[in-house]
């Protein structure tokens, strides 16, 4: 990955994220458009998931006051679906440790709340320029747009996300530098988008109409640096709202190498 990360075309600067960061508690946000919708008309919980994993990183660089860091769990868990308008994510450290640094992040749309997420990042020592070049001062508004930055078409297919079957939630995403983090690997939150889509794939083969991501627990084993990622979901337990489903994302080109495990509740949203 350049030093000079993210380059310039990249899912961050589509989705037109914006950052402020104070310290440990940053603050982020975008403005939802239809491209970013899901199945259900709502925000997908891919996207959001790119938005809190951006604004949790933040906080956790300035909590660990040094080196890098790198997403280990996000959890997310829905309470009002939204369709329209800007919405901003507000980070808080829960514990920093030697090893670990855990955050919660709150969004919320004016004064409405639509969803609660909790990540840990694990520190590790800074290996680029960029690693270990001055963060942005506290308080400092950021927007990674630019002049040609926006999502022409679903965010889906923007990321390059491609159903091979659905029935089994098998996708696949070419690694590239446009979904891609400053250690060259897939970013964490289109890691998360991936497995929710191939999660909502294979529960709307079973059960047919509108299905949406409700909450959704990753784990990251490895980085994805290869590609292409893909994925397989199972389900677990299938409720009258909905299903539980388990999702593997595997790097094929690196001995199908395990990259993150997730598991995601799955129905009308």
């Amino acid at each position: 990955m350049p030093d000079d990360y993210p380059p310039q075309e990249h899912v961050l600067r589509d989705l037109g994220i914006w950052t402020e960061m104070g310290g440990e508690a940053s603050r982020a946000g975008l403005i939802v458009t239809d491209q970013m919708l899901g199945r259900c008309g709502s925000l997908s919980t891919g996207v959001l998931g790119i938005l809190v994993d951006v604004v949790a990183g933040g906080a956790a660089l300035a909590a660990a006051g040094g080196g890098w860091i790198a997403t280990s769990d996000l959890g997310i868990t829905w309470m009002a679906k939204v369709d329209s308008g800007p919405i901003e994510a507000r980070s808080r450290v829960l514990r920093s440790g030697k090893t670990t640094i855990v955050l919660e992040v709150r969004v919320a749309q004016a004064t409405r709340e639509l969803a609660l997420a909790t990540l840990a990042f694990s520190r590790l020592e800074a290996r680029t320029d960029y690693q270990s070049g001055t963060r942005i001062a506290p308080s400092e508004r950021f927007s990674f747009a630019n002049d040609e930055s926006g999502l022409r078409d679903r965010f889906d297919r923007v990321a390059g996300f491609e159903v091979v079957e659905e029935s089994r939630g098998h996708v696949e995403l070419p690694v590239r530098g446009y979904v891609g983090n400053s250690l060259g690997a897939v970013q964490g939150g289109v890691v998360t988008a991936l497995a929710a889509y191939a999660g909502e794939c294979a529960c709307a083969f079973a059960q047919p109409g509108e299905v949406q991501t409700k909450d959704i627990e990753i784990h990251f084993l490895a980085p994805g640096r290869r590609g292409p990622l893909r994925t397989e979901a199972r389900r677990l337990r299938k409720d009258e709202d909905g299903s539980v489903f388990r999702i593997e994302v595997v790097d094929a080109a690196n001995d199908q190498r395990l990259c993150a495990m997730a598991t995601a509740s799955i129905g009308p949203f």
